[in-house]
C-alpha cells in the first residue's frame, strides 16, 4: 500500500496554455491514482493561491501540491505564512511548519522547477508524492515600493530582479502567451532591449560591500534560472542560507546576442560586464534622483526600487 501524506491538489486553470482544460483533467485522474483519498481544487483568480494554500494548511493538510508557473508557486510560496510581514524584525510565521509544498510544472517559465532539477513532465512529477520524506528550502523576502508607491513585503521562491528583466516580464505576461516560454521571454529580451534606459544603482551586501554601477539588470537569487531557461545565478543554492547577487553592466542588444549562449549555458560569470556578490541581506536603490528601477518577482512585475531582500534559511519544507 502506497504511503502519503494528506495531500491536495491545487490547479492554476489558466496554466498550460492551449492544452489547459484537457492537462487538467489529466492531472486530477493521475493524482487520485497516485494519492487515493486526495483533494483536488482549483484557482479562480489571482492571489486566490495564497488564500487557498493557507486554508489548506490550516485544515491540516500536510502536502499542498501547486500546479501552475513560477507566479503560481509563488502566491503558493506566501500562504504557508500568515500575518503581516515584518521587514526588519522577526522571520515570517508559518501556519505550520512541518507542512510541505510539492511542485508540479505547467505554466510560462517553469524556472523554479528548473531550480529545483525538476523534469517539466506535470505527470511524471506527481510520483514525487509518494513517501513522506521532504527537505528543507530557503526563501527570500522582499521589501520594496509597490506600484501605488506604498512600502510591500512579499516572500519569494526563486529570483527577484530589476531593471531590464522587470520590462520583459511586463511584455510576456500582456502578449498572452501564444509561444512556448523560452521563445516568448527571449522575443521579449530583444523587445525590451529598444524600451529600457539602463540607470545607475547602489548595492549594499550585508551592510558591508557597497557597489555602484550603471546597471542593466540586477538579480537576487535564491534559486539559478529565471526568463525561460536563462541561468542567471549558477551558484545560487536553495538550501546554503545565502543569496546571490547578480550585476549585469550596461550593455546593448549587440552584446546580448554575442553572449547570449553564457546566460543560457550557465557561463554568465565570464562576462566582462557581470559582478557577483553573496549575501544574506542586500539594500537596493536608485543613485540619481528621479532614476526608476522596476521589480519582478517570480514572474511577476510588482513595483521599484529601494528594495531590501533578504534570505529565510530553511522556511519551507519541499516535498522530496
Amino acid at each position: 500500500m502506497k504511503v502519503t501524506l494528506k495531500t491536495c491538489l491545487v490547479l492554476n486553470p489558466l496554466s498550460g496554455g492551449r492544452r489547459s482544460d484537457r492537462l487538467r483533467a489529466q492531472l486530477a485522474r493521475s493524482f487520485l491514482e497516485v494519492v487515493p483519498g486526495g483533494e483536488v481544487r482549483e484557482t479562480r483568480g489571482p492571489g486566490d493561491a495564497e488564500r487557498l494554500v493557507r486554508d489548506l494548511v490550516r485544515e491540516g493538510f500536510e502536502c499542498v501540491a501547486v500546479a501552475g508557473g513560477d507566479g503560481t508557486i509563488n502566491e503558493a510560496v506566501n500562504g504557508y505564512f500568515e500575518g503581516p510581514l515584518a521587514p526588519d524584525g522577526e522571520p515570517p510565521r508559518p501556519v505550520n511548519p512541518r507542512a510541505c509544498l510539492a511542485v508540479v510544472p505547467v505554466g510560462t517559465g517553469g524556472d523554479f522547477r528548473r531550480s529545483l532539477g525538476l523534469e517539466p513532465d506535470p505527470i511524471a512529477s506527481l510520483s514525487l508524492l509518494t513517501g513522506t520524506s521532504t527537505v528543507a528550502c530557503d526563501l527570500g523576502m522582499a521589501t520594496f515600493t509597490d506600484r501605488q508607491g506604498a512600502r510591500a513585503s512579499r516572500i519569494f521562491a526563486n529570483i527577484t530582479s530589476f531593471g531590464l528583466s522587470s520590462l520583459v516580464v511586463e511584455y510576456v505576461n500582456s502578449s498572452g502567451r501564444r509561444v512556448p516560454g523560452s521563445l516568448a521571454y527571449f522575443a521579449s529580451t530583444l523587445r525590451a532591449f529598444f524600451n529600457y534606459r539602463p540607470v545607475k544603482v547602489r548595492v549594499l551586501m550585508d551592510h558591508q560591500e557597497q557597489r555602484v554601477d550603471t546597471a542593466l539588470l540586477v538579480a537576487v537569487a535564491n534559486g539559478r534560472f529565471f526568463g525561460g531557461g536563462m541561468e542567471i545565478a549558477p551558484l545560487a543554492d536553495l538550501h546554503d542560507g545565502a543569496l546571490e547577487v547578480m550585476i549585469v553592466g550596461n550593455s546593448g542588444l549587440v552584446d546580448f546576442l554575442v553572449h547570449s549562449g553564457k546566460l543560457y549555458g550557465g557561463r554568465i560569470m565570464d562576462h566582462p560586464r557581470v559582478t557577483h556578490g553573496r549575501a544574506a541581506e542586500v539594500l537596493l536603490d536608485t543613485v540619481e534622483e528621479g532614476d526608476t528601477m522596476l521589480l519582478e518577482m517570480d514572474g511577476e512585475s510588482l513595483g521599484r526600487l529601494p528594495a531590501t531582500l533578504r534570505v529565510l534559511p530553511a522556511a519551507l519544507r519541499l516535498k522530496s
